[in-house]
């Protein structure tokens, strides 16, 4: 008995529909992140609805709401409570009217989330809310070893496989921790460390303060400033394209990049 992963992108769901669905018949836990798309969200939904575990992220606010992992269910069922009180008034008060702002609202909520509950009695569905939480937060924190322990952590979880992780963990029964990327930050490739993503700069103002240092003739110059809106996940990937427009700007039009990464969801919040 071991782990089978089969993944599937959005375009599988147009060219090999039927594929997936057989895929799905056959599957224990299903995981997916940024459909928005009408049509394959509900296609989804239905599809999906046997399957007994579903991780569902930064998603078409119907297709979250099928989100069911043992006895917690964003959506709340037969048997099934829903959401804790004290989470719901939490996720109210972080999401408005606006669609974006309620997906950035729950994305808030994801992130905060593992922090708060800490504190909270493990009864009723809240030892699997944690596991819904501990998921995100290796998916959120993207990048290879985070991704790795996320299948390790829900094999574990859910399929009750003895998987060994890298780092030592200081008891048994635990997990590693998340390497953390901030959700919105900038970064240059001057400025990077040898192995891995990052550092980061918290704020425009940081990353200019550095930047003056860095390329003080582009002050004296008075570089027009570039502002680049990045794919949060492209930065912790380390997508080459980054670092060769950064350059291109700086070095053939003397043009000052400003590159911010975003979530994704929350690139409404980053453009105000």
């Amino acid at each position: 008995r071991g782990l089978q992963v089969c993944l599937f992108t959005d375009k599988d769901l147009e060219s090999r529909r039927e594929l997936v669905a057989r895929a799905l018949e056959e599957t224990d836990v299903f995981f997916t992140s940024l459909v928005f798309d009408f049509d394959q969200a509900e296609w989804l939904r239905d599809a999906t609805k046997n399957v007994p575990v579903r991780f569902i992220f930064e998603s078409a606010l119907e297709l979250m709401s099928s989100t069911k992992v043992g006895e917690f269910s964003m959506a709340g069922s037969a048997g099934s409570k829903g959401a804790p009180p004290a989470v719901r008034s939490m996720l109210s008060m972080l999401t408005g009217t606006r669609e974006e702002d309620r997906v950035a609202g729950y994305t808030k909520f994801l992130k905060s989330g593992p922090q708060l509950l800490k504190f909270l009695p493990a009864v009723g569905p809240l030892p699997d809310l944690r596991r819904w939480l501990q998921t995100y937060a290796y998916w959120s924190g993207g990048g290879a070893e985070n991704v790795a322990n996320m299948l390790l952590y829900i094999s574990r979880e859910f399929g009750q496989l003895d998987v060994t992780f890298d780092d030592e963990l200081p008891e048994k029964g635990g997990e590693p921790a998340v390497l953390e990327t901030p959700q919105i930050g900038l970064l240059h490739p001057a400025r990077q460390r040898a192995f891995g993503p990052g550092p980061y700069f918290e704020t425009p103002r940081e990353y200019m303060d550095w930047y003056r240092q860095h390329r003080p003739e582009a002050f004296e110059e008075d570089w027009p400033v570039c502002a680049i809106l990045l794919y949060r996940k492209h930065v912790i990937s380390e997508l080459p394209y980054i670092p060769q427009l950064i350059n291109f700007l700086e070095e053939q039009h003397k043009l000052l990049p400003l590159p911010i990464f975003i979530q994704g969801v929350d690139a409404h919040i980053a453009v105000r």
